[in-house]
């Protein structure tokens, strides 16, 4: 018999992500511009703070500008939340080594990084770090299933079907692949 292969979300998403953007809440856009460029896991996003966004600075009267490049993100750390009522986040190690990654970003990523924490402010501060995403809650940082549920329910609005915030990392390998930008990298 003939196999028959559905077509995936990831193939279909670029052409929707700014229908994406456009249905999330003004406090999370960002985050999810940010993934959606970056690639990132969304526990690796949420664990990006100023000190890790090259490119980012603080320009007059104490608000975000973009610098000078190279713009890219650091990514050497992630979000837990560990389990507990008590329980506060943390960032940790990333799961390997081999995980640990500069993010070459266009200037249009740090502008919307920039912009937001200037419209939005910064997330706690976390062994010492500042985080990017701030949230009106207990924590005062963006989680992991706040940000799934976010992406999940903007999707169902702008895009009229289900997206996870893990098919905006496919986004980007898939634009990356079109546009042949970092294909040594991608196939090793």
């Amino acid at each position: 018999p003939a196999i028959h292969v559905e077509p995936s979300d990831e193939e279909y998403l670029a052409p929707d992500f700014p229908n994406l953007l456009a249905a999330m809440p003004g406090r999370y856009r960002a985050a999810v511009f940010v993934q959606g460029s970056a690639g990132l896991r969304s526990s690796e996003l949420l664990g990006l703070s100023i000190e890790t966004v090259e490119g980012l600075e603080r320009g007059p009267l104490g608000r975000f500008v973009v610098g000078p490049g190279p713009y890219r993100l650091r990514i050497d750390r992630q979000l837990h939340f560990p389990y507990g009522e008590d329980s506060v986040p943390e960032l940790v190690r990333l799961k390997t080594t081999a995980s640990r990654a500069r993010v070459a970003v266009g200037r249009a990523t740090i502008e919307v990084i920039a912009h937001h924490l200037n419209e939005w402010g910064t997330g706690r501060e976390v062994n010492g770090r500042t985080l990017l995403w701030s949230t009106t809650g207990k924590h005062n940082c963006l989680g992991v299933f706040l940000l799934h549920r976010h992406v999940t329910n903007a999707a169902r609005k702008g895009v009229g079907r289900h997206l996870h915030p893990h098919d905006l990392r496919h986004l980007y390998a898939t634009t990356a692949i079109g546009s042949f930008f970092l294909m040594t990298f991608i196939l090793g």
